[in-house]
């Protein structure tokens, strides 16, 4: 039951945000082609919902292998910075 009512409290919460999503995503394009306010927005069809998530999953994806190359990147710089810098703080006296 507790299986349930969670599967269904997840359903709800993505509807939500898909349908806040497709909002923003509409009244954004609107704005960006100057279209105007549009009066009514239209409700996710399946079709349209599934391509919609494909393209968030996408680009989810593609953010993290992102964020990750960058973050693995900088703590490489941290940890070569580091090393040179003690190395020089060591034969300074002997210069």
């Amino acid at each position: 039951m507790l299986s349930l009512i969670f599967i269904l409290a997840l359903l709800l919460i993505e509807y939500f945000l898909f349908a806040v999503y497709n909002w923003c995503e509409v009244k954004t394009k609107m704005w960006i082609m100057n279209l105007g306010k549009p009066t009514t927005i239209p409700n996710l069809n399946e079709a349209m919902a599934i391509e919609l998530g494909a393209n968030l999953l996408g680009e989810t994806i593609v953010f993290s292998i992102a964020a990750g190359i960058l973050w693995v990147e900088y703590s490489r710089q941290v940890r070569n910075f580091s090393v040179n810098f003690m190395c020089s703080a060591e034969m300074t006296p002997f210069l």
